[in-house]
């Protein structure tokens, strides 16, 4: 898998952790860990260069 492949699919997971994010309450229980995934997503597109969208 090349690296402009990888940065993609980790904008494309970033999106729908984003989407999901949105519909949470304020309150929700999982929301850090949301916050949290997305994140590490955008860790991972900048160690491999890309920009998130």
């Amino acid at each position: 898998m090349n690296t402009a492949f990888q940065v993609k699919l980790l904008n494309d997971h970033r999106t729908l952790a984003r989407q999901k994010l949105t519909t949470l309450g304020p309150d929700d229980s999982k929301r850090p860990l949301y916050e949290k995934h997305i994140a590490e997503l955008d860790e991972k597109i900048a160690a491999l260069g890309g920009d998130r969208d």
